[in-house]
């Protein structure tokens, strides 16, 4: 090995522990530490590989969400830039980094209020993370989580909808029915559905949520506990009382075993239960599940969380309706 290349080895191996140095500082969230070392990698990587090597791109948009983190969106705005033309030179090379390169850009621009130039990105992003979905789900699951923010944020709800429901269907299809990544998204699929009062479209969900997550996760976790909860509530709102009242109490059972009654989760069930109570003129026994409601989570969480205010105001509604 020659000499230059002996140099060239070592400038590359110090540009490495350089950059995982700035990464451990940006782990602890000292981002202001992590700029220099991050520009010192970059420093060195040009100048042993030249400007346009794709061993600069995950620097550079390292540094730039760091400038980001510090309030410096102008600065972090050309890294990535520069980052993502880097990958886009490289062609398939740059298959490994572009979907987080077109993530961090696109998510850069949602947060500085540029969403004509995000959204076209998220679109990408979401193409080249779909195409390696079976590799790395991750990437797939931030996009859409980014993306169906900003699209929310715009109240452009047709979109949400139809990114939910293709997030569903290409999870289900790559990942198989059990992943977490499907759960997840079905869960959001439904409650969208639910927020539209399309409960019609929402039970079927929540019903296929209820296997998935007990196949998942087994019958006495949390997880299992919330879904009940959920399809409970649906059933309870369409009339499906007796239906809703095992499963309730089903995930009343799972919570005080897993978490225990002070638990707000416990709270939240028993208040559901209370309407269904409520909707099925059993009065005392709504009364008591609100009151019984509305003390656990003044205690878990403070009289001013909305979840308590939600007791209060239902068992207030039923006293008022039972004088």
């Amino acid at each position: 090995m020659s000499v230059e290349t002996l140099k060239r080895e070592q400038e590359l191996s110090v540009a490495i522990c350089v950059q995982d140095q700035a990464q451990a500082f940006v782990n602890q969230k000292q981002y202001a530490t992590a700029v220099p070392l991050f520009r010192r990698v970059i420093t060195l990587r040009e100048a042993i590989l030249g400007d346009g090597d794709l061993a600069l791109a995950a620097p550079l948009s390292n540094l730039a969400n760091c400038l980001n983190q510090l309030g410096q969106q102008s600065g972090a705005e050309t890294h990535f830039e520069r980052s993502l033309a880097i990958c886009e030179s490289a062609g398939g090379l740059a298959d490994d980094y572009l979907p987080i390169i077109l993530y961090n850009l696109a998510c850069h621009y949602a947060d500085i209020g540029n969403h004509e130039k995000a959204d076209p990105l998220f679109r990408r992003c979401l193409e080249k993370a779909e195409s390696r979905l079976d590799l790395d789900s991750d990437a797939f699951a931030n996009c859409v989580h980014a993306y169906l923010w900003m699209l929310a944020d715009l109240k452009r709800n047709e979109d949400v909808e139809t990114l939910c429901e293709h997030s569903v269907a290409i999870t289900r299809q790559t990942l198989g029915e059990h992943h977490p990544d499907v759960l997840f998204n079905l869960a959001r699929l439904a409650n969208l559905y639910e927020s539209a009062s399309r409960f019609d479209e929402a039970i079927p969900l929540l019903e296929e949520l209820v296997r998935g997550v007990e196949r998942a996760f087994g019958e006495h976790h949390s997880e299992f506990a919330t879904a009940l909860n959920n399809l409970a509530y649906a059933y309870t709102y369409v009339g499906r009382f007796a239906e809703a009242e095992p499963l309730y109490e089903r995930a009343l059972q799972i919570t005080s075993d897993a978490q225990r009654e002070e638990h707000p989760e416990f709270a939240a069930v028993l208040n559901n239960l209370g309407l269904l109570y409520e909707a099925t003129n059993r009065y005392e026994d709504a009364k008591r599940a609100f009151e019984q409601a509305q003390e656990i989570m003044t205690v878990a969480v403070g009289a001013d969380d909305p979840n308590t205010k939600k007791s209060l105001g239902n068992l207030q509604r039923l006293l008022q309706r039972t004088q």
